[in-house]
């Protein structure tokens, strides 16, 4: 049907007196066409008078402008202002004011005399600078005494609510009623009012699938109203989606028309009807997504089965920044870190979880505890994991900056309590065991190291809870190598944490000096990368730990120990040079024909590419097994898996600054590694001579902003 169409059909049931029931209800509609003309306008006021509609023709014809604003004709606004009759609609607010306003229709479902229900719209605009309610002076005769004051109710209800814009924001109500028809009572409009209140103050509109019954009370508490049944098959009639009602009414829930939920008091009720304008498909949840955006620790527990347009929802208005309370403990903390790691969450639920915790959040929180720094930690690879999801994205970008720059930015901020006042008789204890054994130490590199770092303070330890729990150690670097903090490994050392006396304290120089090593090959990996010398002698190692582990339960024949060495040879060149197969292939040639002549069993064959998870040693297995040498693709991964420890295995997988570090502790006869590295004193005397230099051209940055132990 055409515009003018609708028109003319409501000219058809204007002109005839059996039909006006038929125009009443098609001129109280607050949407669908528009006049064609004024020509048709005037024709349609000229038959209305005739059946006593034209006041209520022109009430409805000025709602709808209002609520459609430079949408409506611009004849028929420009004709509507120059009406003075239409003045009386908006008594106290002029036409051009009126149309600048933000209208919302708002349905409020009555029980009428006949007790079947009814639906009349209130009108509703914020004002700006004018606190309170104001209304038509004529609304007191179609609203009832008991009806005016469930409207100042409402307007209180929503004020107790602390929205900072209600301070200076008051609103018209317009209730388009027929100003012939019996007046309005009772006290159900005062819920769904509010609700529109509400929204209006956040600058939200009434959702067109939700109606509302209930009585108010200045506190926000929703109260029970009559008719409730009667109203909610109106509401269904009118395609509502879901209908809130008062949670102390008795009703047999077998009788509902349409989806509804019970609500205790204003800020539920507009949570739900927040969640019916996300456009949510069903509202059997709603109740839950509640629950959990009032309490943090139930919105994380159930982070992962709330839609990511309900949490979103929550970010805009602030509400999923609540979650940062769980942090309050350091076991809290820890519950937020572990959901930000758990790959089973949707990656638009990790996105917005990465949005909670701000640099300065994170800051205060990893100074708290060695344990949060160490989640502080966590967090930043999580981080880094999301920024590799998102691939190439801004979003990508932009975590990728967050993570590089908090790691950049908390270097020694961090870790500043590892000398706190609290700990102060633990460091001094541990600071005498640590010079004893020092002392006692042959000369050489990593006494000289260690030494030197001693002398500075830049040893942090981070003490355990309970005796027996893993013992960190941290080394604070120069701002001028770029790496301000470094987490150095855990190590087998038996600290009491009542009075930091430790045993086995060589491991500590150790990993002390395993993490030195690490260091320096962040700060000059590219140049430490190009030295062939070292790649070799590396290289050499590796083969004698596969080799080490396989000889103790398995005798190979020469050949198959040569196909071994090989896989081993393009092992090393894919996973930790990073090379693709082609140049893996070529450099594990020329290993082959550098140590013994033994020949390339890799030519001809179909090569795998490194894995970019965390499963290289399986990928050695596999590739073992494609070579021949073995019957099944796990086999080597099995024996690696029980007789490594799974620090030497991570070393193993490619992280050669770690595996790095090994080979060289291997040549101190150390137990850190649980005795199960082979010794190869050629291979560990090279590497360190090459890093030598490194190591001792690296600056040690002193603890910030601490009371330090002396």
């Amino acid at each position: 049907m055409n515009l003018a169409g609708s028109w003319d059909d409501i000219l058809v049931y204007l002109a005839n007196p059996l039909s006006r029931e038929l125009a009443r209800a098609r001129l109280e509609r607050i949407s669908g066409s528009w006049p064609s003309d004024l020509a048709q306008l005037k024709h349609a006021i000229s038959l209305a008078s005739q059946g006593n509609l034209q006041e209520l023709m022109l009430m409805h014809l000025l709602a709808r402008v209002l609520l459609a604003g430079q949408k409506a004709p611009k004849w028929l606004r420009t004709w509507l202002r120059d009406n003075e009759t239409i003045n009386v609609f908006l008594s106290e607010l002029t036409l051009p004011r009126a149309l600048k306003l933000r209208w919302e229709a708002v349905p409020v479902p009555i029980v009428k005399i006949d007790g079947e229900g009814g639906v009349f719209m209130m009108l509703v605009a914020p004002l700006e600078g004018s606190p309170g309610i104001s209304m038509p002076y004529w609304s007191r005769e179609t609203l009832e005494k008991d009806c005016l004051e469930a409207i100042s109710q409402a307007f209180s209800a929503t004020c107790n609510l602390g929205l900072p814009a209600l301070k200076h924001t008051g609103f018209y109500c317009w209730p388009l009623l027929d100003p012939g028809g019996p007046p309005v009572q009772g006290r159900s409009l005062g819920l769904p009012l509010s609700i529109a209140l509400g929204l209006l103050a956040q600058k939200s509109g009434w959702p067109k699938a939700l109606m509302a019954t209930g009585s108010m009370d200045d506190s926000g508490k929703v109260l029970p109203v009559g008719g409730v049944m009667a109203k909610s098959r109106v509401a269904a009639e009118a395609g509502t989606q879901l209908f809130l009602y008062p949670d102390e009414e008795k009703i047999d829930f077998t009788e509902w028309p349409l989806p509804a939920l019970p609500v205790s008091d204003l800020r539920q009720a507009m949570t739900f009807a927040q969640l019916v304008a996300i456009g949510l498909p069903a509202v059997s949840n709603f109740r839950l997504y509640y629950s959990c955006l009032q309490n943090p620790a139930l919105l994380l527990d159930n982070f992962n089965n709330i839609p990511a347009s309900v949490l979103e929802w929550a970010k805009d208005r602030g509400v999923l920044e609540k979650i940062k309370s769980t942090c309050g403990s350091t076991e809290g903390f820890a519950g937020l870190v572990t959901r930000l790691g758990d790959s089973s969450l949707p990656r638009k639920h990790r996105e917005l979880l990465a949005s909670v915790l701000r640099e300065e959040d994170l800051e205060s929180l990893a100074v708290r505890s060695s344990q949060d720094a160490l989640m502080v930690s966590n967090w930043y690879s999580y981080l880094l994991s999301l920024a590799d999801d998102l691939q190439n994205s801004d979003a990508s970008q932009q975590l990728k900056s967050k993570a590089k720059k908090l790691f950049r930015d908390f270097g020694n901020k961090i870790y500043v309590f590892y000398r706190t006042e609290d700990h102060r008789a633990c460091y001094r204890r541990f600071d005498e065991d640590l010079g004893n054994c020092l002392v006692s130490l042959e000369d050489g590199p990593l006494k000289a190291m260690v030494s030197n770092i001693w002398r500075k303070q830049g040893i942090y330890l981070h003490l355990p809870i309970t005796r027996g729990d893993d013992v960190s150690v941290r080394v604070f670097l120069s701002e001028k190598n770029q790496v301000v903090a470094l987490s150095l490994n855990a190590v087998n050392l038996d600290v009491n944490p009542e009075d930091g006396k430790a045993d086995f304290i060589e491991n500590c120089l150790h990993a002390l000096y395993l993490g030195l090593i690490r260091a320096a090959f962040v700060i000059n990996q590219e140049r430490l990368m190009g030295q062939a010398q070292l790649h070799e002698a590396l290289c050499r190692y590796f083969r004698a730990v596969i080799d080490s582990v396989l000889s103790r339960e398995i005798v190979f024949s020469q050949t198959s120990r040569d196909s071994m060495m090989t896989a081993c040879d393009y092992y090393y060149a894919s996973c930790f040079m990073g090379l693709e197969p082609p140049e893996a292939l070529a450099w594990s040639s020329q290993e082959a024909g550098r140590h013994g002549g033994r020949q390339s069993e890799l030519a001809g064959k179909t090569l795998l590419t490194a894995p970019k998870d965390h499963r290289p040693l399986r990928w050695l297995s596999q590739l073992v097994f494609s070579l021949g040498i073995t019957c099944d693709s796990d086999w080597l991964w099995q024996r690696l898996a029980t007789s490594l420890s799974r620090e030497t295995r991570y070393s193993l997988g490619g992280a050669l600054d770690h595996f790095m570090g090994l080979c060289v502790l291997s040549s101190y006869g150390t137990g850190l590694f649980e005795n199960e590295l082979p010794a190869d004193a050629l291979a560990s005397s090279r590497i360190e001579d090459i890093l030598l230099p490194y190591l001792m051209t690296m600056e040690y940055a002193t603890e910030r902003g601490s009371d330090t132990a002396s």
